[in-house]
């Protein structure tokens, strides 16, 4: 195993054969966040599974939120903050803006759509889907996609 990105070494604490992989370092990164504030400090509900280390490896980092908070919202509780704003270059608030998947603590990724997608996907389609979605921006896309459906992707927590 030797390659560009991916070569085995021995671990330097064990003496195992392990697999190290080249750091990359995106000149951009775009995660989305279920809040932010205009500082582009950044929170997840729920899990954060890579947009911290997105936002640590970039060069520049974009950020859309659910919604936009007051900085005092962060200031209040700051141990809950994800991202620091001073790793983030720009904020944009964009309501499902992780549609069709999921927005942990806001919606559900929506199963219907995402099956859709990789239908047409598939069948060469796809310029339709296009058609069907995409306007003259994000307002347009919310409005297709969601039409009436917001409330059946609402996130509903699990009960252990």
């Amino acid at each position: 195993m030797s390659g560009e990105w991916l070569t085995e070494t021995t671990g330097p604490f064990t003496g195992e054969r392990t697999a190290a992989v080249r750091t990359v370092t995106p000149d951009v990164g775009v995660v989305h966040a279920t809040e932010a504030d205009e500082e582009g400090n950044v929170r997840y509900d729920g899990a954060d599974l890579t947009e911290s280390l997105v936002a640590k490896a970039a060069d520049r980092v974009f950020v859309t939120a659910e919604r936009i908070v007051d900085t005092e919202t962060f200031a209040a509780d700051p141990a809950a903050t994800d991202v620091p704003g001073f790793l983030v270059d720009g904020v944009a608030e964009v309501p499902y803006g992780a549609h069709p998947c999921s927005s942990p603590g806001t919606y559900d990724y929506d199963a219907d759509h995402l099956r859709e997608y990789l239908n047409r996907s598939k069948s060469g389609a796809f310029e339709a889907y296009l058609s069907a979605y995409l306007g003259d921006g994000e307002a347009d896309y919310r409005e297709r996609a969601l039409d009436g459906r917001a409330d059946a992707l609402a996130w509903t927590p699990e009960v252990a």
